[in-house]
């Protein structure tokens, strides 16, 4: 500490006073040193998140683009040898796709937080969509699979539990080896627990009561691992917090593990039956002329060789005043559009589907092929009629969209 009472003249108390500031200052610049530490990290993770979100577009082209190009050559006799790697490339790209779009959905949620949607919905409608997107895989991969409907309502955000059960089931399936893996519901309650069951290995199970402590060091422990379900369980924990139902979990070695979260018990009330859309040949999109829309050149060339694998008649354009004219040199409608949301700063496919089905006077069936995730143009395009469909889309369900597109407006 500086004596400045013993300082008589003006030069030295006012060096002394500097002195001294700048060693309150350095002080104090210490203390506030790890705040502004972590406070810049955030930003940065922040920043991180935004760059990923903004530039999602050009970050999926490629995928897009690769997941056709595999397609096609699925469609063609591979020798024995070349379709042993082609199974395992195949299988590569499908991990990568799910890790590629739970990252983006990561970032989007630490970019664009958003307020969750409240709203009552009866539970199995969540249930059955995991159920028809996960069946086959777990069938390939030898998982018995089962998911027992229940007939309660629930309080909450629709798109967030699909979500939620989505990530956990396709982690479960691809990376813990269950031998069975069951999803189901009971009352807890005021509240219905949505449980999932892993039976296998290298996972457990327990019917004990869950203790929220030890759940949380159980997800903290599986999130310090680097494996490849990192991202898809890290974002089911993340959307678990947005939607006020924090996964909970436990564990025994060499018997199973649950995973569970509550939602808000509604009155019980009837249910319409979800009926399945009846299956449709393997050659429904035979001889069906389909109009494709893109801005991206691999796109076109790939989406024109996979589509003329499937025998359709096929036109590609870059724009919508391309794809007019080219059009032009026929004598009938396309069976079905095919349009990429972005397609430079003055249009986008919600426009060229208007404008065409205008031009030929006709409601056209359409797919929009985007990278946003914004639920307002989902609804856009729902209320046009339109099928949209996120990047990067697998082929099976490129081909799924189009015959479920031509079946609800057929020529």
């Amino acid at each position: 500490m500086y004596e400045l009472s013993t300082m008589t003249n003006d030069g030295c108390r006012e060096d002394a006073l500097l002195a001294f500031k700048r060693k309150q200052d350095k002080i104090y610049m210490k203390n506030l040193g790890p705040l502004n530490e972590d406070d810049t990290r955030d930003n940065e993770h922040i920043g991180l998140a935004q760059f990923i979100t903004i530039n999602s577009h050009q970050l999926r082209q490629p995928i897009y683009a690769m997941n056709l190009y595999l397609a096609t050559i699925n469609t063609f006799d591979l020798p024995e040898a070349v379709l042993a790697v082609f199974e395992n490339l195949k299988q590569c790209a499908g991990f990568l796709d799910e890790m590629f779009l739970s990252l983006l959905d990561l970032a989007s949620l630490h970019a664009n937080p958003t307020e969750r949607k409240s709203e009552q919905f009866p539970v199995v409608s969540a249930l059955l969509q995991v159920k028809n997107e996960y069946i086959d895989e777990a069938e390939k991969r030898g998982v018995e699979f089962c998911v027992v409907p229940n007939s309660a309502w629930v309080k909450g955000d629709l798109t967030l539990v699909k979500k939620i059960l989505c990530m956990l089931t396709a982690d479960a399936i691809r990376f813990s080896d269950p031998a069975r893996l069951l999803i189901g519901c009971r009352r807890k309650g005021r509240n219905l627990r949505i449980e999932i069951y892993n039976y296998g290995s290298r996972s457990a199970h327990s019917r004990a009561v869950f203790d929220g402590a030890k759940s949380k060091r159980f997800l903290d422990d599986r999130l310090d691992r680097f494996d490849n379900s990192n991202v898809g369980f890290a974002l089911a924990r993340e959307l678990g917090q947005q939607l006020a139902a924090p996964l909970m979990c436990r564990s025994i070695s060499g018997r199973g593990s649950v995973i569970a979260f509550d939602l808000p018990l509604l009155p019980s009330r009837a249910v319409m039956p979800l009926l399945p859309v009846p299956p449709e040949s393997d050659n429904a999109l035979a001889h069906k002329f389909v109009a494709v829309v893109d801005d991206d050149e691999d796109v076109l060339n790939a989406m024109r060789m996979l589509l003329g694998r499937w025998q359709c008649s096929v036109v590609t354009a870059c724009s919508c005043e391309e794809v007019l004219e080219r059009l032009g040199t026929y004598h009938q409608a396309p069976d079905v559009l095919i349009c990429d949301y972005r397609l430079g700063p003055r249009e986008n496919g919600l426009d060229v589907i208007r404008i065409l089905r205008a031009e030929f006077n006709q409601n056209i069936p359409a797919l929009l092929i985007t990278g946003e995730t914004l639920s307002a143009l989902v609804q856009e395009a729902r209320a046009m009629g339109i099928y949209a469909l996120h990047k990067p889309v697998q082929a099976e369900k490129l081909q799924h969209a189009l015959q479920h597109a031509l079946i609800a407006f057929p020529a």
